[in-house]
């Protein structure tokens, strides 16, 4: 799947990783302890194939890492999306 830190590689992680904008809403949105996570897969890889984003075939043959974090973002702003509307429809 994707490779993990310390291969020899770690600049460039952080060049990539430094690039990327913050998603702060997620903080105040995404608390732990709301809801259940995933015991066997990681969080990040769960929320792109629950969406439907992508296969874990895609995800492990196809997408690179920088493309599932754009897949992961689009699940999280969608999500976030979702939540405001709802909270926008209940009556005050």
């Amino acid at each position: 799947m994707f490779s993990a830190a310390g291969n020899g590689n770690d600049k460039v992680q952080h060049k990539f990783f430094s690039k990327r904008q913050s998603l702060e809403f997620i903080k105040s949105v995404f608390r732990e302890g709301d809801g259940v996570s995933y015991s066997n897969v990681d969080g990040f890889i769960g929320a792109i194939l629950s969406s439907g984003q992508a296969t874990l075939r895609e995800l492990q043959e196809y997408y690179t890492l920088e493309e599932a974090f754009d897949l992961w973002e689009i699940v999280a702003v969608n999500r976030y999306n979702e939540i405001q509307a709802i909270k926008a429809a209940k009556p005050k």
